[in-house]
């Protein structure tokens, strides 16, 4: 068996896609339109780093950082998002993805990132607390927080639909938090770009002005506020509430990574407890460098939702 680093290669995708299939049990006809949309779009910047262990020319393990940028209170941060890992079920236990790991982040240090994020399930939090070395600390979990749309509610900001995102109507990041850099290409690729999305989108005005867009999702009787890009007033939230009350809905679910600022934001919410039969997200967070951002290990200053976890 031979490791190698290796950026896209339109040879392995198909092995890539075998890999995936077998590791998730999920066959996915447009699993391999989901991996280029995910590793090497066109806003990556070939910055993918992925390292595969192969066996006999077959994947068997994949490791994987693409590129992101972090904002610190509207100051830029080069990092890296963990994207994925896979092992095909019969080369578990012996500890490759801790070869290819070693790998990956020697190639992600030596493009300057600051840090690597990641979105690790109840199973993988384990391995980041047990893997010897592996260096990801556990910063917060992501909480589900409900509301019923039973009323429409008096607020001067509306929600208009939106067919593509204009950096125009951005917000400044806020000043006191690490975010995600929201430029108009990320936000396309992210809701636009993605094979079979089913977002909505909705530029929030009020009177003339644009205050940023707010991304939705349908299922079944409820909507979930994917994402926010805007500062999240109680007005807002009204005009949101409103907008989905209008599309039939009944329930309102935000899913984000839990900390003061949204449990006051979603006052009067319903904050769910965690629960064993659904998928618990927690931000996990390794250190490139000793000049780490202020506060990067506790969640009250990360702002963060769902549509954030890719």
């Amino acid at each position: 068996m031979s490791i190698e680093i290796e950026y896209f290669r339109p040879d392995r995708l198909s092995a890539l896609v075998r890999l995936l299939d077998d590791s998730f049990q999920i066959a996915n006809p447009d699993k391999a339109e989901l991996v280029r949309w995910k590793f090497f779009a066109p806003i990556h910047r070939g910055g993918t780093v992925m390292a595969v262990a192969l066996d006999d020319n077959r994947v068997v393990s994949q490791y994987a950082n693409t590129p992101l940028v972090l904002s610190d209170g509207g100051r830029p941060l080069s990092a890296m998002v963990c994207a994925d890992m896979a092992t095909a079920p019969q080369y578990r236990g012996r500890g490759l993805i801790s070869q290819l790991a070693r790998d990956v982040y020697a190639r992600v240090v030596h493009s300057g990132a600051v840090l690597s994020i990641g979105y690790s399930n109840d199973a993988g939090v384990k391995v980041d607390m047990n893997a010897r070395g592996y260096g990801y600390r556990v910063v917060g979990r992501f909480a589900r927080y409900v509301s019923p749309v039973l009323r429409a509610r008096t607020t001067p900001i509306r929600l208009e639909p939106a067919a593509e995102f204009n950096d125009g109507h951005l917000p400044v990041p806020s000043a006191s938090s690490l975010s995600i850099c929201k430029s108009a290409d990320y936000l396309t690729w992210r809701y636009l770009r993605k094979p079979n999305a089913d977002y909505r989108i909705f530029r929030i005005a009020h009177g003339p002005h644009s205050l940023g867009y707010a991304i939705l999702r349908d299922s079944g009787q409820r909507a979930h506020l994917v994402d926010l890009i805007a500062e999240p007033t109680p007005d807002l939230i009204r005009a949101v509430q409103n907008t989905v009350r209008a599309s039939g809905k009944r329930v309102l679910v935000v899913y984000v990574l839990d900390n003061p600022f949204w449990h006051q934001t979603l006052r009067g919410f319903v904050r769910i407890p965690r629960q064993a039969r659904l998928e618990n997200y927690y931000l996990t967070v390794k250190p490139h460098t000793s000049s780490m951002p202020a506060g990067w290990d506790t969640p009250d200053r990360w702002r963060l939702m769902g549509g954030d976890i890719i």
